[in-house]
């Protein structure tokens, strides 16, 4: 979990300095994102993966960067797995 949880932070940090350093490396970013999602982590971590998650789609979005099939496919499958989540506020978070 401490693997993830700085992993983490060094991504946030890097998405709200300069966002492109991240969008340039997505398919790691998303495989990486996918691995954690797996994993079974405190619902602290895994909601901090999920607003990471919700930030760097919303900076993809806002800066009109289309997602090439294979980094979509390396993410949704796990996003729509998780969205069968038996907590509430998860299960809402992943939709």
């Amino acid at each position: 979990m401490e693997c993830s949880v700085h992993g983490l932070k060094v991504l946030e940090d890097a998405l709200a300095g300069d966002g492109n350093i991240v969008t340039e490396h997505l398919d790691f970013v998303f495989k990486w994102l996918s691995i954690r999602l797996c994993e079974r982590e405190s619902a602290s971590a895994l909601q901090r993966l999920l607003e990471f998650t919700e930030n760097l789609l919303n900076h993809i979005v806002t800066n009109s960067r289309p997602l090439s099939e294979l980094e979509a496919m390396t993410l949704v499958p796990y996003i729509l797995d998780r969205s069968g989540q038996s907590k509430p506020r998860f299960r809402t978070s992943f939709r």
